[in-house]
């Protein structure tokens, strides 16, 4: 948003000479497209939500467009934790997962128990699948 920002005002500023009376026009467009797209955004981390099924994993996430994906665990190849520099700030950790389809999946904001627990448990059914087999 801050880049989307700082490239249309001087794009603005180039292309416009006489910005005059169209100036506080386009700042207040301009900014309630950036308030909009900040609320999408907040919004839609919310609205994510997984489920760990027997045979596979069930990712949702969106607000206005929802997107569901299912990860069978005999498809994941490599499991990881994973903290970021601002999650670190908030103690909070993510899961990526990849499986051999090249797909990726990836849960945002779990607490360090949280995550561990889930990954101990995929890896289990991992375990499970390939012992199965």
């Amino acid at each position: 948003s801050v880049i989307i920002l700082v490239v249309s005002i001087v794009a603005f500023r180039l292309w416009n000479e006489d910005l005059g009376k169209y100036q506080s026009f386009y700042y207040i467009l301009l900014s309630v497209f950036l308030i909009f797209i900040f609320l999408v955004r907040y919004q839609s981390f919310f609205q994510r939500k997984y489920g760990i099924r027997e045979y596979d994993i069930v990712y949702q996430k969106g607000w206005l467009l929802k997107t569901i994906e299912v990860f069978p665990y005999k498809r994941i190849q490599h499991v990881e934790l994973e903290e970021g520099v601002i999650s670190k700030f908030y103690q909070l950790y993510s899961i990526n997962l990849y499986t051999a389809g090249d797909s990726e999946l990836t849960i945002h904001g779990l607490s360090k128990e949280e995550a561990t627990k889930i990954k101990n448990l995929i890896l289990f059914k991992i375990k499970d699948e390939d012992v199965g087999n």
